[in-house]
């Protein structure tokens, strides 16, 4: 019998591997709806993102992943709420409740956000166009003082959320491009050097030494 555990740590691996058997995922799926009740925070939230990163999404599975969550959602850690948003923007479900709340979790939490959550909630909530000031205030905030702490596609990611939104905040830009300058080898995907230059044009900042180093990548 597949336990809710069993089951996130299955199509986690299958999702890491970019691996997918859209019949197997299929029965797992009906299997998750069957079983939601019994999964915890964590398994939630791993498996939403993985069907999210596999690329399956139905709207009964997506509903009620979604109505797990928002029954628990005070017990979820930065990082499964983290996760939880990363799929509702791939699934494009811009469930307002669930969003609201996860805010308010996230608000109450006095630990410190780390990088690569930071990054994922601020590319989520762009993707969703969904924007609570005051909790990305708070992730302006940080990611601008410990941005030498983030991998470049975090880096991409937030340059291209804050500026998607309208966050026109120029100390943020000038502490990314100090962080691009001092890296050797950027190690960058297209797509993620193309984030990057279009915040800094959409924030209107001409710097041509980092679009001369993202273009040598």
């Amino acid at each position: 019998e597949l336990t809710p555990l069993a089951i996130s740590r299955m199509v986690w691996g299958f999702a890491h591997l970019c691996s997918r058997s859209d019949p197997l995922m299929s029965v797992v799926a009906a299997e998750v709806v069957k079983k939601i009740k019994h999964f915890k925070h964590e398994e939630l939230a791993n498996t939403a993102w993985a069907f999210a990163k596999c690329g399956l999404w139905n709207d009964q599975l997506a509903q009620t992943l979604v109505a797990q969550c928002l029954e628990g959602i005070e017990e979820f850690d930065t990082e499964s709420l983290s996760n939880v948003a990363w799929a509702m923007a791939q699934w494009s479900t811009k469930e307002e409740r669930l969003l609201n709340k996860m805010v308010d979790t996230l608000l109450s939490k006095q630990d410190t956000y780390e990088p690569r959550p930071m990054a994922t909630l601020a590319w989520a909530f762009s993707t969703l166009q969904f924007r609570p000031d005051s909790l990305l205030k708070r992730i302006l905030q940080e990611s601008t003082r410990r941005i030498s702490q983030f991998s470049m596609k975090e880096v991409a990611q937030i340059a291209w959320a804050f500026a998607n939104l309208r966050f026109h905040d120029l100390h943020l830009y000038q502490k990314i491009a100090d962080h691009i300058q001092k890296q050797q080898n950027l190690g960058m995907q297209p797509a993620e050097i193309a984030n990057i230059a279009w915040a800094f044009a959409k924030n209107h900042l001409s710097n041509q030494v980092i679009m001369n180093r993202l273009a040598s990548e």
